[in-house]
């Protein structure tokens, strides 16, 4: 599990200026600002809470992405919003995999 986490936490980096362990154990785990840290060097698994969290944040972030596309004509921004609602589209499905799999 820990592999996903990072794997999702190293994509939103790489687009993100300035994106920390600790905004993403804070805004997108809905945990203390030390989880994702503590998730890495303990091994521990991600709580399903958490991981309904980081689903919640992703799914939110992908549908503000594709209401902003409907309310834009210019063609060179459409694309760029396009282009972050599939990178949230993405890694959300990611999570939902996940939490199916938990599920299961």
């Amino acid at each position: 599990m820990t592999a996903i986490l990072e794997n999702i936490y190293r994509r939103l980096a790489a687009e993100k200026h300035d994106f920390t362990e600790t905004e993403f154990s804070v805004h997108y785990l809905g945990r203390s600002k030390s989880y994702f840290a503590f998730l890495k060097s303990s091994g521990q698994q991600i709580s399903s809470e958490s991981l309904l969290n980081l689903w919640g944040k992703l799914t939110r972030e992908q549908k503000m992405y594709s209401a902003a596309i409907k309310k834009t004509e210019h063609a060179f921004r459409k694309q760029m919003l396009m282009d972050w609602n599939q990178f949230y589209k993405d890694l959300a499905e990611i999570v939902f995999a996940e939490l199916c799999e938990r599920a299961g």
